[in-house]
């Protein structure tokens, strides 16, 4: 009987001996989770303090938003007149082109001071043939993408013509619409051709390397130092143009509709056009508008100009 009780007391320390193990080692389990729980929650309340110190720097810049705005429309009045070459101008905030599924403006800047009211300067005109061609030589096409060479094609050649609600753009009210042209030939044919100088119609694309054509297309993934996107240098004998230049900058981070609308309105530049004071315009020296295409303004300009009135302003349709 005595060895009995003292096989079960045996049997019985044994089992303490495995539950007290058991219960250390759920023991260290919940230290490790209590260690991570604390850990997890230091993490957490560095993130809320990180967040917060974001949120100061975001009430400064918000602060100095409007006396910044003002200075961004500010634009530096420059005629030179010893030479007859123009200089045009287009730069981006941010890599996002505006159109109806982006939000922040394109910035451009124009070396001739802007005018107050419904205008769009005008610098010379193209002195052609009745009918003739100019070539528009994209040279460094084999650097971009093919949806990002149709967009470019497209700003120039495409003749579809879109109705937009006169309310969306500041010209009127809702239920009346205004004609925009989604490419220059389009537009352009579109005018009367009564004109003295022979408005330009046609463009045949080429694209070599060799820098040839009147108008020219540099495409560069490179930054400009200054900040530019978009350039066109117009080169000048007495009142026509000889030759136009357009620089593309940063190409490989442009989508093929920031391109576009880019390339638009520095062609608008290459066929004699300056900027317009009318905000919801193409030509206009910050695009914001959601349609950046080519309005009646915009064509309305260009005849004045062919008709030779080259008084560096063409007054557009009264805005609402």
């Amino acid at each position: 009987m005595k060895q009995e009780l003292i096989a079960d007391l045996i049997s019985q320390n044994t089992l303490l001996d495995e539950i007290n193990s058991m219960l250390k080692k759920q023991a260290g389990d919940f230290s490790a989770k209590a260690d991570k729980f604390e850990h997890d929650a230091l993490e957490k309340n560095k993130k809320i303090d990180e967040l917060q110190e974001d949120k100061k720097v975001l009430v400064e810049v918000v602060k100095r938003t409007p006396s910044e705005s003002k200075n961004l429309r500010s634009i530096t009045i420059t005629t030179i007149l010893a030479i007859s070459v123009s200089f045009f101008a287009l730069h981006i905030s941010n890599d996002l082109s505006v159109n109806p599924n982006s939000k922040d403006p394109l910035k451009t800047q124009y070396l001739i001071q802007n005018l107050e009211g419904a205008t769009v300067q005008t610098w010379k005109p193209w002195h052609i043939f009745n009918g003739q061609a100019l070539n528009v030589n994209i040279v460094d096409a084999d650097k971009i993408s093919k949806d990002q060479l149709d967009a470019i094609k497209s700003a120039i050649l495409d003749e579809k013509s879109v109705q937009i609600d006169d309310s969306l753009v500041g010209k009127g009210p809702t239920g009346t619409t205004s004609t925009y042209y989604l490419g220059w030939q389009g537009a352009l044919e579109n005018i009367p051709h009564d004109t003295k100088f022979s408005i330009p119609t046609k463009f045949n694309i080429i694209e070599s390397a060799d820098g040839g054509g009147d108008i020219i297309i540099h495409l560069s993934n490179l930054e400009n130092a200054d900040g530019y996107s978009g350039y066109t240098k117009s080169t000048m004998d007495g009142d026509q143009i000889l030759r136009s230049t357009i620089t593309i900058y940063n190409v490989n981070h442009m989508t093929p509709q920031r391109l576009g609308d880019i390339v638009r309105h520095e062609f608008g530049h290459a066929l004699g056009l300056g900027h317009s004071s009318d905000e919801q315009d193409l030509m206009h020296y910050m695009i914001v508008t959601q349609y950046p295409f080519v309005s009646s303004c915009d064509t309305d300009t260009i005849k004045s100009l062919y008709n030779g009135d080259i008084t560096n302003s063409a007054v557009c349709q009264k805005q609402a």
